[in-house]
C-alpha cells in the first residue's frame, strides 16, 4: 500500500527503520525548537524599570548634615577609641566621687587636687557634648543618653559656681549642694553609652525602662492591699497588744512595739518589715500569736 511507511535496513546494526516516523520525529523536533526559540526571545527580553521611587528626606537631611567637617567631628565621636577612652575617664570621675564622699564622710577638707580633677572631667563632658551639638544641632534633644549628660553638666556646673563662688557664704552646709554632689553618681550612666561591649546591660536597661510604668502601678496596687491589711491590724490587732502589755508586760523593753500598729501608717511600717525586709518579725508577731 501507498500508505504504509517503507521498511529500510541499516548497514550498521540491521534494525529496521520507519521513514515516516523519522519525518514525523523532525517535525515535531522541529515543532519543539521552535517553542523554545519563541520562549528563550520571551525570557531574554530586556526588562526596564520605569517607576520613580520616593526618596526619603530624613536620610538626605542626615546626609547633608554631615558633610564637611561636621562629617569628621562625627566620626571622631563616633570611634570605638573615643568611646573607650571616655568611658576610662567616667570611670575614673566616679572613684574621685567616691574619695571625695568618704573624704567628707570623714571630716576632712577636699584636696585641690581632688576638685580640680573632678572640674577636669566636667570639662570633658562639656566638650564632647559641645560636639554633639555641632554634629546634630537640635536633634540632640531627641537622644535621651544625651539628655542625661546635659543634666549632668548642668549639675556639674551648678555644684561648681556654688562652691566656687559662694564659698564665703558656708553654702556646703545647704543641703542643695549635697544634692548636686550626690547627682555625680548619676556619671556612671554614661558607661552603657561608652562602651560597646556592655549590650546586655544596656538590653537590661532598655527593659526595665519599658517596664517602669508596670512596676510603679505595681507598687501603687501593693500598697493599697498593705494599707487594707494595716487598716485590720490597727483595728485587730492594737488592742491586743496593749492588753499584752498591761497584763504580762511583754513589751517592757520595746517602745516601738507599743506603737507599730497605732497608726496606719505605723502598721504599713509593720508589714514592710515583716513581709518584705524580714527584721524583727518575732518582736510582735510571736507574741501576739501566742
Amino acid at each position: 500500500m501507498s500508505g504504509s511507511p517503507k521498511l529500510s535496513m541499516k548497514e550498521d546494526d540491521g534494525l529496521p527503520s520507519t521513514e515516516g516516523d523519522d519525518s514525523e520525529g523532525s517535525q515535531h523536533s522541529g515543532d519543539w525548537n521552535n517553542r523554545n526559540s519563541t520562549s528563550s526571545k520571551r525570557v531574554t527580553s530586556p526588562i526596564t524599570l520605569g517607576s520613580e521611587f520616593i526618596l526619603s528626606k530624613a536620610h538626605t537631611v542626615l546626609v547633608e548634615a554631615e558633610r564637611g567637617p561636621k562629617r569628621y567631628v562625627s566620626a571622631v565621636l563616633r570611634h570605638p577609641i573615643t568611646g573607650n577612652c571616655l568611658g576610662l575617664l567616667t570611670l575614673f570621675d566616679a572613684y574621685l566621687s567616691c574619695a571625695d564622699i568618704d573624704r567628707r564622710a570623714a571630716g576632712f577638707e577636699e584636696p585641690d587636687w581632688l576638685s580640680w580633677a573632678m572640674d577636669l572631667c566636667l570639662l570633658a563632658y562639656s566638650l564632647e557634648y559641645c560636639m554633639w551639638c555641632y554634629v546634630k544641632g537640635l536633634r540632640v534633644l531627641r537622644d535621651k543618653m544625651l539628655v542625661v549628660d546635659l543634666l549632668i553638666i548642668l549639675c556639674g556646673i551648678a555644684e561648681l559656681l556654688m562652691s566656687r563662688v559662694m564659698d564665703g557664704l558656708m553654702i556646703e552646709n545647704f543641703n542643695l549642694l549635697r544634692m548636686f554632689r550626690i547627682a555625680r553618681i548619676i556619671r556612671l550612666l554614661k558607661l552603657f553609652r561608652r562602651f560597646s561591649y556592655l549590650k546586655e546591660l544596656r538590653k537590661l536597661l532598655t527593659m526595665a525602662t519599658t517596664c517602669m510604668r508596670t512596676l510603679c502601678w505595681s507598687f501603687i496596687f501593693c500598697f493599697m492591699v498593705m494599707t487594707i491589711w494595716a487598716m485590720l491590724l490597727v483595728d485587730l490587732v492594737q488592742p491586743l497588744i496593749l492588753k499584752l502589755h498591761e497584763e504580762t508586760h511583754v513589751f517592757m523593753d520595746c517602745e516601738q512595739c507599743l506603737r507599730a500598729a497605732s497608726s496606719v501608717m505605723d502598721a504599713n511600717l509593720l508589714l514592710f518589715k515583716t513581709v518584705i525586709a524580714g527584721d524583727s518579725w518575732g518582736t510582735i508577731a510571736i507574741p501576739v500569736i501566742e
